[in-house]
């Protein structure tokens, strides 16, 4: 018993000895104050845009880059792996009021703020390493480039308080990844107002326990509506579980390549809608585990008799509780005939 404590002790101190070390890096050589003294300024811009430039080095603490030192023990931007940022200021913020891209890791501690300026957009062209706190605050002008995969979440643009619909914060994940490939991590739970609009450049990870719910007051459409494209290349979309949407949990229109699971529908109208429109579906499946008082659990609509569903499944574990008044199907065909 002594033996296997001293081993445990040890094995703390290892620990805590590599925390310290990390911290220790993270607040030394890669510390974006090397590269400007006034962190908390109305515009840190230039400090960032230094740090990623290799012919910037770093400079003299008057501000001047032409006083950057030629000490090789220094840093400069021409090899540090990512910029780290913490709380330097009582403001706990970085004020970002000039466009600026960064093609190395973002590192940020714990309530520090991303202060974006009307004018202004961060571009991230690396995998940014922010807390699951409300990271980004302004006007939110955020772009990520580059081929990714980025992981995002919702938790970086939550404003302090509760939030009571976030399809606003959903749809600014959308329009940050419209030129690269993300994945937004949902892991917990998130009302919305409206469908998220989903194209393959955003595939969605719903963690274990995960949910999606209609807004206080509100009647959104459905849940989950994929726009025709190629999705193939993005990988399998793994949804949350939808509750409570009376028009539809997820739209799947006129996709390809498109695999989805979701762990529960509940509570609505139709589950899975594949529409055809006057198109086709291919090569798109949906595994819903268990639905649960919907009016449809399936649906496959079409506009025109033209329109063609080709290599496109739907499983379902379980079909429960059908709603208690009106005709329900588990799988329905819808439309032209």
């Amino acid at each position: 018993m002594a033996h296997q404590y001293r081993t445990d002790v040890r094995a703390f101190v290892v620990l805590v000895l590599l925390l310290v070390t990390v911290r220790a890096d993270y607040c030394g050589d890669y510390d974006i104050r090397n590269f400007t003294p006034r962190i908390g300024s109305s515009n840190d811009s230039p400090a960032l845009q230094a740090a990623v430039r290799p012919e910037w080095g770093v400079t003299g603490l008057d501000g001047d880059a032409s006083s950057r030192s030629s000490n090789p023990a220094v840093p400069n931007a021409a090899n540090i792996p990512y910029i780290y940022a913490d709380r330097f200021t009582s403001a706990s913020k970085l004020s970002i009021a000039s466009s600026v891209t960064l093609n190395k890791p973002l590192v940020i501690g714990r309530y520090l703020a991303l202060d974006i300026g009307s004018s202004a957009t961060l571009t991230l062209a690396a995998q940014p390493v922010w807390p699951k706190f409300g990271v980004i605050r302004g006007s939110a002008r955020v772009a990520f480039s580059g081929p990714g995969p980025y992981w995002v979440l919702p938790e970086w643009w939550r404003p302090s308080g509760t939030v009571s619909d976030w399809s606003p914060i959903l749809e600014a994940i959308a329009a940050a990844c419209a030129g690269s490939q993300c994945v937004a991590v949902l892991s917990g739970s998130y009302a919305l107002s409206r469908p998220l609009q989903l194209s393959p450049a955003l595939r969605v990870w719903g963690a274990p326990g995960s949910k999606v719910q209609p807004a206080s007051g509100s009647s959104p459409a459905g849940a989950f509506f994929f726009r025709s494209g190629a999705y193939a290349a993005a990988g399998a979309q793994a949804l949350p579980a939808i509750s409570g949407f009376k028009g539809y949990g997820v739209t799947l229109d006129r996709t390809a390549g498109l695999e989805l699971y979701v762990p529960t529908i509940g509570s609505g109208g139709d589950g899975v809608v594949f529409d055809a429109g006057g198109g086709s579906v291919q090569q798109s499946s949906a595994t819903a585990f268990m639905t649960s008082n919907l009016l449809n659990a399936a649906v496959f609509a079409a506009s025109s008799t033209a329109a063609s569903f080709a290599d496109t499944l739907y499983y379902s574990g379980f079909y429960v509780n059908a709603p208690a008044a009106g005709a329900s199907s588990a799988v329905l065909f819808r439309g032209a005939s």
